[in-house]
């Protein structure tokens, strides 16, 4: 019986070690898949990792998945916009809210997203008069953080393309006879830090509104409520 017992107990132990490891790989999958999302500059690599994320459906997954679509969507990546319009909609991996979801919808359709329309749609149903207001400096904030991007962008690679030709006509070699893709994109990485930074700023600032708005909500049913219990204890009297 105490051999029974004995084996019981082991295995029960080797289930729970198992289940421990279990844990530390998956938290240090998507610990590793922050890192790697924080790292990425180039926005399909950025989409294609999101998309991935998004398979697994865990609550670290999404999370980590929004990281890649917020980086990839100011970026100017119109499906990376879409994706991070459903995760707001739905409130996966961030926190829920249709403004911001909108936002998003409406940022990819104006940039020409027509896959995104009816998505905008839908959650402009939802939304009153004063939430569509909102949005309006939102989106107009989004699109100059975006036109910044490409500006900086391509001032970059002007400046790049500019140099090389200098250097390589001092030799006689034409420029267009000379494959550098892989430098200029070494060269621009500079810009992404820029850009990151945009973005966290941006995502700090979403969160912080959110939170306020939740706040307010609350503060008020509150009020509300200690209206009722007021008005029910004069009623009693």
């Amino acid at each position: 019986m105490f051999k029974i017992f004995m084996i019981a107990l082991l295995a029960t132990s080797a289930v729970h070690a198992a289940s421990i490891d279990d844990s530390e790989a998956q938290l240090n999958k998507y610990t590793n898949a922050f890192s790697v999302c924080s790292k990425i500059t180039d926005p399909d690599e950025l989409y294609e990792r999101g998309t991935m994320l998004l398979q697994d459906d865990t609550e670290e997954s999404l999370m980590a998945a929004s990281e890649c679509f917020a980086s990839a969507a100011i970026r100017n990546h119109t499906p990376s916009q879409l994706e991070l319009g459903k995760l707001y909609e739905s409130g996966k991996g961030v926190n829920i809210s249709n403004e911001f979801a909108y936002k998003w919808f409406q940022t990819a359709v104006l940039l020409g997203n027509v896959a995104a329309v009816p998505y905008r749609d839908n959650v402009e149903a939802k939304m009153s008069v004063e939430e569509l207001q909102r949005t309006v400096p939102m989106i107009a904030s989004t699109l100059s953080l975006i036109e910044m991007y490409n500006k900086h962008q391509e001032d970059e690679i002007k400046q790049y393309e500019n140099k090389v030709d200098a250097q390589l006509q001092e030799f006689g070699v034409n420029v267009h006879d000379f494959d550098y893709e892989v430098e200029k994109k070494q060269e621009i990485q500079g810009a992404d830090l820029l850009i990151d930074s945009i973005i966290k700023e941006q995502q700090i600032k979403e969160a912080e509104e959110t939170l306020r708005r939740q706040t307010e909500a609350q503060q008020k049913a509150n009020s509300d409520s200690n209206k009722r219990r007021r008005v029910n204890a004069t009623a009693e009297e």
